[in-house]
């Protein structure tokens, strides 16, 4: 079991760690579109901040795109399909 573990360790990059914890922090727009959608209220959501949200993704998904970056890749897309699940519960609900 603890040869296992070293050789999953040892596979397991820099790359693999940034993409998980870069999913992990993007996480947080879909909790907060799950509480929208299930209380079918966005009341005290602020678009503005969500659309700032979204244009920053963009900015970063591209650079990364530019740049070949695949975490910065991966997890502005994931990103971005949260921010806009909680911008379309806003226009949906607000």
């Amino acid at each position: 079991m603890k040869n296992i573990f070293i050789k999953w360790f040892k596979t397991f990059s820099l790359e693999h760690f940034t993409i998980v914890m870069g999913i992990f922090g993007q996480f947080a727009s879909y909790i907060q579109a799950v509480k929208i959608f299930y209380l079918h209220s966005a009341y005290a959501v602020s678009a503005f901040a969500t659309f700032i949200g979204i244009v920053s993704m963009s900015c970063w998904l591209f650079y990364g795109m530019k740049k070949h970056i695949i975490p910065l890749v991966i997890c502005n897309i994931f990103g971005m399909v949260g921010a806009l699940l909680v911008m379309g519960g806003i226009m949906y609900y607000h």
